[in-house]
């Protein structure tokens, strides 16, 4: 098994070279060094609840009819990486190009590990995005701003020639409708083939073919999260599965057959609370703020 390890990595302070486009830009207020820089790690932690997120752990008192659940699937895209300052500034974190995890501006975060009820997925974790800030930015960060989601850019192209991390068949629909942002799949009793949670695009254009890529999408679904007081040297993301399924029937009470799905359709009511939790507009609502992500202490490994 590769496991990525839940490390306190804080600041990893050494010179890099500067080079590249940072994704995204940063507001005109913030007048920062770029030639020195550091290296930091974003720590993620996946939960149900209180409890950490298991292949084949069974969870109690989950969704709107507080079901009995077990995993099937976590993985999701996170992108457009920011730090932002004292100020209320910004300046983009320039993520590390490792070949497998990050590619762009676009990190992959994989909590399943193939066992159990995950036996579809694969043996490979990563919690952690990891990228450069321009030193001088680092004693100033008051938190963190990121989407969940494959900027359109990169959303709408051959899956089958991409660079990992957006090589996965797992998380792809098609040229047109592009990444499944988020994959997070549970069983539950009455729903023992699962309930399934894909996020992604939807209306896109041209339609007509699969294959055809997409030129616009009426509804691109990209999660915008920003949590204040957030130190990397000692705090950690958190992205609670209970608080996404908060709104959710998984008993399976008038579902035809033992599934169920929200596929980002935008006429599903299946998906309104799931739409809801992640700050999303849905049939004409406006949203709240996301209710999925927040930030907590890091805990040593062995309480992970």
């Amino acid at each position: 098994m590769i496991q990525t390890p839940l490390l306190v990595l804080g600041f990893l302070a050494h010179s890099l070279a500067p080079g590249g486009t940072p994704a995204g830009g940063h507001s005109p207020a913030t007048v920062v060094d770029p030639g020195d820089r550091t290296t930091i790690a974003v720590h993620f932690d996946a939960r149900i609840g209180d409890l950490p997120f298991t292949c084949g752990t069974r969870y109690d008192g989950v969704g709107a009819a507080s079901s009995t659940i077990e995993p099937r699937d976590l993985r999701f895209y996170v992108s457009q990486f920011e730090a932002v300052l004292d100020d209320g500034s910004s300046v983009p974190l320039e993520l590390e190009q490792d070949g497998l995890w990050q590619y762009g501006s676009v990190a992959l975060l994989d909590f399943e590990d193939g066992t159990a009820g995950c036996r579809n997925g694969n043996d490979h974790l990563r919690s952690e995005v990891v990228g450069s800030l321009p030193t001088e930015a680092t004693s100033r960060l008051s938190g963190v701003r990121f989407e969940v989601g494959v900027p359109f850019s990169l959303n709408h192209m051959n899956q089958a020639a991409a660079p990992s991390p957006l090589s996965l068949t797992a998380l792809f629909w098609s040229w047109n409708a592009g990444y499944k942002f988020i994959r997070a799949e549970v069983m539950s009793d009455g729903l023992p083939q699962g309930f399934f949670i894909h996020l992604g695009s939807t209306g896109c254009s041209p339609e007509g073919r699969a294959s055809r890529p997409a030129t616009q999408c009426a509804n691109g679904n990209r999660v915008q999260v920003e949590l204040t007081g957030f130190d990397p040297s000692s705090q950690q993301v958190v992205f609670d599965l209970a608080a996404l399924l908060e709104g959710v029937d998984l008993s399976g009470e008038g579902v035809e057959g033992d599934r169920s799905a929200c596929m980002s359709s935008p006429d599903d009511v299946r998906c309104a609370p799931i739409f809801s939790a992640l700050g999303l507009p849905f049939d004409g609502v406006t949203p709240g703020a996301q209710r999925v992500f927040s930030v907590e202490e890091l805990r040593p490994a062995a309480f992970q």
